[in-house]
């Protein structure tokens, strides 16, 4: 057998030292990268704002709720300077659908586990009762609690364009939706179609516009004049009608003058085809209004249709969007 020589060894040995010193620069590097997403040793931080939503909790079974939630904490914490978090159960179902959060989650942020992090409780009734502004304490942290974070519009609105980036969709999903566009461009000689999302919300808001609102759902009368309009307005309009309750929409709603198509998908792929839309015709509930407010085409709501005008719809007044209008339901 033939003998090693010492160069053998020599470049051995240098190997391994190139080796060592490639693992001592990777940690290094990893340590430089731990101590960007920590805090310093000696503090614990007072500026974060974050929200409380329960997994579990009955009332946020809605993709409306939690995207209205991460808005406002968007808004609120670029208004005064403070540091955004979101639950991490937030945190990874969202990254489940959009592709540019920048929100960290309380788990990414690496807090030491000794901080003992305290946090100021604001109550999502607290805008509506305090002049429908909010007052956020000087270096302390702070928690929104609650559900109904659409009211919120003219503290998250001054983001919008930041907020459409962090809403947009995975390639996967967006995928889907162009295959149902695809679909319907197919059936249709115009090679400029407009595309008028029509979102109806019923089962999931009856009880509500009864109990809070005293109020009357949108129903067959207010699309027609909204369809109308929209008609009246843009060039080989085509309806898509997405929502909760389509048995209802294809009985009171295939109206044989329009170009309709009745889409059944789940919340997330009908807000990515929504917000996919030029314009929008919207009904009730956070999903429609969070479509609408994606796509930034014209958008018609429905008016007079409760004795007590839900928030969203006095925000949407009150900030003004462009494009938007109210039509009443009768």
């Amino acid at each position: 057998m033939k003998k090693l020589g010492k160069g053998f060894y020599i470049g051995t040995l240098c190997l391994l030292w190139f080796t060592l010193s490639r693992l001592i620069s990777f940690e290094e590097n990893l340590d430089k990268v731990n101590k960007k997403l920590q805090y310093p040793a000696n503090v614990c931080p007072n500026n974060l704002l974050t929200v409380k939503m329960s997994r579990n909790n009955e009332k946020v079974v809605n993709l409306g709720d939690k995207i209205s939630a991460y808005a406002a904490v968007w808004g609120l914490s670029h208004a005064n300077g403070m540091i955004p978090v979101i639950p991490n159960y937030l945190k990874q179902e969202f990254s489940l659908f959009f592709k540019n959060l920048s929100i960290k989650s309380d788990f990414q942020l690496h807090i030491r586990k000794d901080c003992n992090l305290r946090y100021t409780t604001l109550n999502e009734d607290l805008k509506q009762t305090n002049n429908r502004s909010v007052t956020i304490p000087e270096d302390e942290n702070v928690e929104l609690q609650g559900v109904r974070f659409s009211h919120y519009l003219d503290v998250y609105n001054p983001y919008r364009s930041d907020l459409i980036r962090e809403f947009s969709f995975k390639e996967d999903i967006m995928d889907l939706a162009r295959d149902i566009f695809r679909a319907i461009s197919f059936k249709y000689t115009d090679n400029e179609l407009t595309y008028i999302g029509i979102h109806v919300r019923r089962k999931q808001y009856k009880n509500f516009a009864i109990r809070w609102i005293r109020g009357n759902l949108a129903g067959r009368k207010y699309v027609y004049n909204a369809m109308t309009v929209m008609e009246s307005k843009f060039p080989s309009p085509v309806y898509i009608v997405l929502g909760d309750d389509m048995d209802w929409c294809k009985k009171y709603l295939n109206f044989t003058e329009f170009n309709m198509e009745f889409i059944q998908n789940d919340p997330i792929l009908d807000l990515a085809v929504l917000s996919s839309c030029n314009h929008s015709i919207i009904t009730h509930g956070k999903l429609g209004f969070w479509g609408a407010y994606l796509s930034q085409g014209n958008v018609i709501q429905p008016a007079n249709f409760s004795v007590k005008l839900p928030e969203l719809q006095k925000q949407v007044i009150e900030v003004n969007l462009q494009g938007w209008s109210m039509m009443p339901i009768i």
